[in-house]
């Protein structure tokens, strides 16, 4: 079941640090709603990304947020972005769901990605589609890092500290991922388009 938005009158918290908010939010319900509303738009675009399935990112979604109100007392800042936390999350929850249904299949008949509930559009450019059907066939590792990487703009240093592993790692599993990546789409469109189509993912960043 999807968390609905919450309509309250929180205290204007932009005056806080991030990390006051979040002390705050372990003892504060309008601090965590809070929390709720500058994270959800962010959250929401990268599990749809990666699933392609509305009702799917929704019960996703809800479970990341309900799983932040749970073990949010046991936070401990580190001095990371508090969205990096919520990733761990979020990347936790598409994994386990991933590995729950093990047919890509399903991923592979949706063409378009569906708009988010909030009316707004999370699709990817339907000249990336291609890119992101042979994402999603790559093992678990390469995915979640490209996907971070490539869609969610975080640096080689936040992704590292979401996977629990060290920049180098990271590097690595870009470089090989994009291997990966070509080859799966040479696989399925022919050398010549799946050059194309990867240059639209790859121009932008390199390792």
């Amino acid at each position: 079941m999807a968390l609905k938005s919450l309509q309250t009158n929180e205290t204007d918290f932009g005056d806080l640090s991030e990390q006051a908010i979040v002390e705050l939010a372990k003892s504060d319900p309008l601090a965590m709603s809070y929390l709720y509303r500058q994270h959800y738009a962010s959250i929401h675009r990268y599990v749809n990304r990666r699933i392609g399935s509305v009702h799917d990112t929704n019960d996703i979604v809800s479970e990341v947020f309900m799983t932040m109100v749970r073990y949010l007392p046991r936070f401990r800042w580190t001095g990371a972005p508090f969205r990096c936390w919520l990733l761990v999350l979020t990347t936790t929850q598409i994994n386990r769901w991933i590995r729950k249904r093990r047919f890509f299949s399903l991923w592979r008949s949706v063409h378009v990605l569906e708009p988010s509930a909030d009316g707004s559009s999370d699709a990817l450019d339907p000249r990336l589609e291609p890119v992101r059907q042979a994402l999603i066939e790559l093992p678990l590792a390469f995915q979640t890092a490209l996907t971070l990487y490539y869609f969610e703009d975080l640096s080689v240093e936040s992704i590292a500290e979401i996977m629990k592993c060290r920049p180098g790692t990271i590097k690595s599993r870009l470089s090989r991922g994009r291997e990966l990546l070509r080859g799966k789409m040479i696989q399925t469109e022919g050398e010549g388009d799946a050059q194309r189509s990867s240059r639209e993912l790859l121009k932008r960043i390199e390792v």
